[in-house]
C-alpha cells in the first residue's frame, strides 16, 4: 500500500481505463475474492463467513492505512472507502497474496509457507494462477 501510494505513477494507474476495467469486479462493495491461497491464520482481513477476502473486510484493516499514506503524498488523493485508490490497493494487494502464495507450491495455513513465497518472488520464481 505504501509502495503504490507513493509512487509517481499512482495518478496514471487511477485514470488508466484498462486498470479500471481490470479492477472494476473489487469495486463492488458485495465482491469476495475466494481464492484458496487466502487463509484466516495468515490474512488478518481474511472474512470467515464469506470464507475469502472481502473489499469490506480489507477496508476494515487497511482503510485508515491508506488514508494515512494518501495524506503524506504532496497532492492528496480521495481514499474514501468507496474510491478509486482503494479499489486498486484492494486488488494488488489480493493478487499479490496470491503470488506469494503460488510461490509456495503448496497450501498450508502457516508462516513457513508464506515465506518461503515470499523467498520464491524476491528470486523472481513467481507464477500466478487462478
Amino acid at each position: 500500500i505504501y509502495y503504490v501510494t507513493a509512487s509517481s505513477k499512482l495518478e496514471d494507474w487511477l485514470t488508466n481505463e484498462t486498470m479500471q476495467d481490470g479492477l472494476r469486479p473489487c469495486s463492488d462493495r458485495s465482491y469476495v475474492d475466494v481464492d484458496p491461497t487466502f487463509n484466516p491464520n495468515i490474512d488478518e482481513d481474511y472474512d470467515l463467513r464469506l470464507a475469502g477476502i472481502s473489499r469490506d473486510s480489507f477496508c476494515a484493516i487497511y482503510l485508515n492505512w491508506i488514508e494515512y499514506c494518501s495524506s503524506r503524498r504532496e497532492k492528496r488523493l480521495n481514499a474514501d472507502k468507496d474510491s478509486a485508490l482503494v479499489t486498486l490497493c484492494y486488488g494488488l494487494c489480493v493478487l499479490g497474496r496470491r503470488a506469494l502464495g503460488t510461490a509456495a507450491h503448496h497450501m498450508s495455513s502457516n508462516l513457513e509457507s508464506f515465506l518461503y513465497g515470499l523467498h520464491a518472488l524476491f528470486k523472481g520464481d513467481f507464477r500466478i494462477s487462478s
